[in-house]
């Protein structure tokens, strides 16, 4: 016969908490990766084993204790991917407002329609 394991934890939500996990499980565009992790602490929080959890959503059973685990040490903010090591940004939030506001509110003078180069030369400073 075979062990079940350990119990189950269930993982203690509160409604908002439930709620806003819902609600950005609707969003269309919010990242997959971001999809998993809310429906991995949905799961735990209605009591379902890790081990059922992992099945229904394709995943293993330790990364399912991973972020039981991280909602439960950060709550919401623990189901964001942290900021990485790596080259800071080249080009600041100012300079891309900058560029999406340009693109948004007028068409290239020498082009039919807004391009790498067209952007380049934006943000450069060779074309106004």
């Amino acid at each position: 016969m075979a062990h079940p394991g350990r119990p189950a934890t269930k993982l203690q939500i509160t409604d908002a908490e439930r709620a806003e996990l819902h609600a950005r499980l609707r969003v269309r565009k919010a990242p997959e990766d971001e999809k998993l992790r809310m429906r991995i602490v949905l799961g735990c929080a209605d009591g379902e084993s890790g081990t059922m959890i992992a099945q229904r959503l394709g995943t293993t059973v330790q990364t399912v204790s991973k972020w039981r685990r991280r909602y439960r040490a950060y709550r919401l903010a623990g189901l964001t991917d942290a900021p990485r090591a790596g080259r800071p940004r080249s080009v600041g939030d100012e300079q891309v407002q900058l560029i999406v506001d340009k693109v948004r509110q007028s068409k290239p003078d020498n082009a039919t329609h807004w391009g790498l180069l067209v952007f380049s030369a934006i943000s450069d400073g060779t074309q106004s």
